[in-house]
């Protein structure tokens, strides 16, 4: 019964109001070129919301970066995206410190992380 509702809401997970309001302001965006990271706070979010990402925008370069990567995974995926006209960065705070984000991403959302991504580190977040 677990594995069943799971897969429901991951059918439906474009049916989320909050969802629904990212793609409406993503939209726009990035048919103007934006280059946008997304802050998640936590790491199941940013990991379902770059899947609900590369169904919605198949052409768009997306990768999501969490604390369960090690460092330089972090940085490869993020330098990966690079050659790419198109991306979208999915991540947790795991980036909120050490690697450049400004020359690869013009646009910042923070879509259920505090409004300051340099807040003291909370176990369990990254």
């Amino acid at each position: 019964m677990g594995i069943e509702l799971a897969q429901s809401l991951d059918a439906r997970r474009d049916e989320d109001p909050k969802v629904k309001k990212l793609l409406a302001e993503l939209r726009p965006i990035l048919k103007e070129g934006a280059k946008p990271v997304i802050f998640c706070r936590f790491i199941a979010t940013a990991e379902a919301l770059g899947e609900t990402l590369r169904a919605i925008f198949p052409k768009a370069a997306i990768a999501v970066v969490t604390g369960t990567l090690p460092p330089d995974e972090r940085r490869n995926r993020v330098d990966a995206l690079e050659p790419f006209e198109n991306r979208i960065l999915v991540a947790t705070d795991c980036l909120s410190e050490g690697i450049n984000l400004q020359s690869l991403f013009d646009t910042v959302v923070h879509y259920d992380l505090s409004w300051n991504p340099m807040r003291p580190r909370t176990e369990g977040y990254r």
